[in-house]
């Protein structure tokens, strides 16, 4: 898949960064803007020679409450975008693509009772460029499931999985599907000072985010939340 040439490289701007149109604005920052929470007006009243992307949506969702412990809530989404950047992950790549759809189908369920949570989402996915080409790295469906359990003196388990399909790569070949499963336990969560640890990819899964690049395996975080109060 071919970007949209609004991302360019020049060795005498900006060292060589990825720049908006060969203007000395990187794509890094615009994005940094947004993920910081600056609004589009602003950033284009900061920056004026940049051009806002369009963009339009739409969504159906459908939702029925079972039985006083859960809901469950199906959504079917459109989403047409032009000229859209987005960043690769691990890989550290912008790309800009002309045309973009996202069209799928989300279902979510929750189910909540003394002491226990579930909150489970199967999502449904068909991303393509302008060319009806399949968007890179976007996995067709994925699945993300979290559990809460709560026992005596504060004590909480918390559990996420997330399964997800096997993802088109820019170098024409799928990358696998695989599966993440994290677990951590909070002590005394209702006293100022809360310890933790937490046990990341629990089966120590050897999988792929991007092409050529596997994360990495079983970690363990060790944690203290401290919180205060003033009066």
């Amino acid at each position: 898949m071919k970007g949209f040439e609004r991302i360019t490289f020049d060795p005498n701007i900006m060292g060589g960064q990825a720049c908006i149109r060969g203007m000395r604005v990187p794509v890094s920052l615009v994005v940094n803007l947004v993920a910081n929470g600056m609004k589009t007006e602003d950033i284009l009243n900061e920056y004026p020679d940049l051009e806002p992307e369009w963009a339009y949506k739409g969504e159906i969702t459908v939702s029925h409450r079972l039985f006083d412990v859960g809901n469950l809530s199906v959504a079917s989404f459109m989403n047409r975008v032009h000229d859209m950047i987005y960043h690769s992950g691990r890989l550290g790549i912008y790309h800009n693509v002309e045309k973009v759809s996202l069209d799928g189908v989300e279902i979510s369920g929750t189910f909540v009772v003394p002491k226990f949570e579930m909150f489970s989402t199967l999502t449904l996915l068909d991303a393509r460029d302008g060319k009806d080409e399949k968007l890179e790295y976007r996995p067709s469906w994925k699945i993300d499931t979290v559990l809460n359990y709560k026992i005596t003196g504060g004590i909480r388990f918390h559990l996420t999985s997330r399964v997800v399909g096997r993802r088109w790569t820019e170098t024409d070949t799928y990358l696998n599907s695989y599966h993440v499963e994290n677990i951590g336990v909070f002590l005394w969560e209702s006293r100022s000072i809360s310890p933790s640890i937490s046990l990341k990819n629990i089966f120590d899964v050897n999988f792929e985010e991007e092409y050529g690049f596997p994360m990495a395996g079983r970690t363990i975080w060790v944690g203290m939340d401290w919180r205060w109060s003033r009066t």
